[in-house]
């Protein structure tokens, strides 16, 4: 798999994490058109990263447990060289 298919991968999922429309897990990985198990492979490695992600049985959905901004490559940095 490329880099760039990861990192969309990430974005979709953090998008339906922030929109708390992600389903069940079953739910949420057909959404992403990957498997259950890629999905919890996903999953970790957006935790791994600081993502803090719950699961609402009640909702039937993934959400952050407060707010965060999900970003993935570089920022501006001023050169001093």
């Amino acid at each position: 798999m490329n880099i760039e298919r990861i990192t969309q991968r990430l974005a979709d999922a953090d998008h339906h994490i922030r929109h708390q429309n992600t389903g069940t897990p079953k739910e949420f990985a057909e959404k992403l058109n990957i498997s259950e198990s890629l999905l919890y492979e996903l999953l970790a490695t957006l935790k791994k990263m600081g993502g803090p992600i719950a699961y609402s049985r009640n909702r039937n959905t993934y959400y952050y447990e407060h707010p965060v901004a999900f970003k993935f490559g570089y920022d501006p940095a001023s050169s001093k060289e």
